[in-house]
């Protein structure tokens, strides 16, 4: 039996223009390329659109995890956020951490924002892409994966 749901192309479109819509980015269609599979957990992943559907059923895990549905937004990976990179505008829904908050976030710890800003954010430090993270009631919640996490920093 199959893990994933294949997805498809009206699905990936809709999917990518949720996506643009929400993090304020360019037309994501160039990302169509790509395979897209969705599992139980709502969690989709993107591969090569040539890999064999036999393969599928018989490996636990595929692809490179891109995001997640979740009830209030779609939350990108931290390479979903990356590989959104060259499609993000000046109008982009994103929120730049000072060195402090770089080393919180990495850490697993939320951080009051003093912005008055709500939603699904890309996080940058400096001009790099960290991830993607929530602001609500003036804190972003941390949605680093615990494994993903670090005692110190070094910046």
């Amino acid at each position: 039996m199959m893990k994933y749901k294949i997805l498809n192309k009206k699905e990936k479109e809709k999917l990518l223009k949720e996506i643009a819509t929400q993090y304020k980015t360019k037309d994501l269609k160039e990302l169509l390329s790509y395979g897209f599979l969705k599992d139980k957990e709502n969690k989709v992943y993107l591969l090569s659109k040539d890999i064999n559907v036999q393969f599928l059923k018989e490996t636990p895990r595929v692809g490179l995890y891109f995001c997640k549905f979740e009830k209030d937004g779609i939350r990108l990976s931290i390479e979903g956020s990356q590989l959104l990179k060259r499609f993000l505008t000046k109008s982009s829904k994103m929120l730049t951490l000072n060195q402090k908050q770089l080393e919180l976030w990495f850490k697993g710890e939320d951080i009051n924002i003093e912005k008055n800003l709500y939603g699904w954010f890309i996080l940058l430090y400096n001009k790099d892409i960290i991830g993607c993270g929530k602001v609500k009631n003036g804190i972003l919640l941390n949605y680093l994966p615990k494994e993903r996490r670090v005692k110190e920093l070094i910046v």
